[in-house]
């Protein structure tokens, strides 16, 4: 069988290209032939093409900068060697208008992993509700809406996109409750693709040579916060740890070794050998618990995308280990055999999606 996914492959971040490795990764161990839809969105293209002097004269992006220390991503050719050389693509890209090729290239579409179906996320792009597929080509996996909501205005076209799938499975639990609300239909909690894949398969294409030597607390946050950093900071203090942080913003904030640049395999040897992870990020989260890490998790302050995040924090009961909660300890650590149970439970009914509605 052949199957195509559709997904955030060409981002220039960690989580999106390692879950697009994943899935194709998972499904290609099981004996069949899958690769990833070259689709070049152009709502991509926009956010990660090389910026010019103007935009960085723009006097929104010099308060973000200076005043907000907004997140800096890296540069390309930190993803260009994982693009090219771990994520199997067709042979042809595709523009939007082409996408009509695509359905007689493969028996099953795949739309996912990732926030696929949340439209501000692609620009109102539709693409990833698969209109070019046939019903019986069309599922989802892991599909993300990010949000716990949904407008009043986007509920009648995202109704008709959704049950327009034959077989739907989505990351969080909110987005099930919304598939059931709009459509009717029983959509499959499953989880993200990194999760498909143990410890020892991602340690097979890890690279540790941007790991500090000593035992080191590792920080990953894609919106910088100061209570974040200064449990980290105390953490890092009190257990006599290192602090190693992957962070291409202006200003350091911290006393860390600052990490530029890193690569996505780069990026999985920094958590693969880090002591401790203290994060605000869902893929951060969910590498910490597939690698047994002591974890700290902080949600974004007013983020409406918090809810794939607090999905996984209920899921592996991680209440504790969340930074200024009422059930935070700072003694916490991560239950290693409750959480590899509950690890085993999650996959085994995704393998179980996978195999009934992907692979047969």
């Amino acid at each position: 069988m052949k199957i195509g996914t559709l997904t955030f492959h060409t981002a220039h971040n960690y989580g999106a290209m390692l879950q697009a490795y994943a899935l194709v990764y998972y499904l290609r161990s099981q004996g069949h032939e899958a690769e990833i839809i070259d689709y070049q969105a152009e709502f991509n293209k926009k956010r990660f093409a090389p910026k010019s002097i103007s935009h960085f004269l723009n006097l929104r992006e010099i308060y973000n900068i200076l005043f907000r220390n907004s997140y800096q991503k890296p540069c390309p050719q930190a993803f260009y060697d994982f693009y090219t050389n771990y994520l199997p693509k067709s042979r042809s890209s595709y523009t939007k208008e082409e996408l009509t090729k695509v359905a007689a290239f493969y028996d099953k579409i795949v739309s996912g992993s990732d926030q696929v179906w949340n439209l501000a996320c692609t620009d109102g792009d539709d693409s990833y509700f698969l209109p070019f597929a046939p019903y019986e080509k069309k599922y989802a996996y892991a599909a993300s809406m990010g949000v716990s909501t949904i407008p009043k205005q986007l509920k009648i076209c995202l109704t008709d996109y959704i049950k327009s799938f034959k077989g739907i499975s989505v990351r969080e639990h909110e987005a099930v409750s919304i598939v059931k609300e709009l459509t009717g239909k029983d959509a499959t909690l499953v989880v993200d693709p990194v999760l498909l894949l143990t410890q020892e398969q991602w340690e097979k294409i890890a690279d540790y040579s941007r790991c500090p030597q000593k035992n080191y607390l590792l920080i990953y946050a894609m919106s910088e916060d100061m209570e974040l950093l200064k449990f980290a900071k105390q953490y890092a203090k009190d257990y006599g740890l290192e602090i190693a942080y992957i962070n291409q913003r202006l200003f350091k904030r911290i006393k860390a070794i600052h990490l530029r640049n890193v690569t996505p395999n780069q990026w999985l040897g920094l958590f693969l050998n880090a002591t401790t992870i203290v994060t605000n990020s869902f893929h951060g989260s969910a590498f910490g618990i597939n690698f047994g890490k002591n974890l700290f998790i902080k949600y974004i302050p007013r983020s409406i995308a918090n809810s794939r995040l607090q999905t996984l924090v209920k899921d592996y009961s991680l209440e504790s280990h969340l930074i200024n909660s009422n059930t935070f300890s700072q003694e916490s650590k991560l239950n290693l055999n409750e959480a590899a149970k509950t690890l085993e439970r999650h996959r085994d009914l995704s393998y179980r999606y996978i195999s009934e509605h992907l692979l047969s």
